[in-house]
């Protein structure tokens, strides 16, 4: 058995549109769906690539991969960044709004 990098890629993906819709030009619902996007679904896929790697490597068969720690590190500082940029975004857009 080999790590389930699929969530780790779910991670990258929402976490790279996250900072996408961040960036562009938009309006507050724009910065809201990547602040969900980065957050929930960026972090969510990290919790449950942990989980489901922790019950494979339990397994007797699983093929350690050396680079699995610095994928999956690197999925969190880029969803963490992606929140960031989100919550910035929002602050900026509710900050002009009074």
């Amino acid at each position: 058995m080999r790590p389930p990098y699929l969530f780790l890629w779910v991670a990258f993906g929402s976490a790279i549109l996250a900072l996408v819709l961040a960036v562009i030009p938009g309006g507050l619902p724009t910065a809201v769906i990547a602040w969900v996007l980065a957050g929930f679904v960026g972090f969510g896929a990290a919790v449950l690539f942990v989980q489901r790697d922790a019950r494979r490597q339990a397994e007797v068969f699983y093929a350690r991969d050396p680079r699995t720690p610095w994928i999956y590190r690197l999925a969190i500082v880029l969803s963490f960044v992606a929140v960031v940029a989100a919550a910035v975004r929002i602050a900026l857009i509710v900050g002009r709004m009074g």
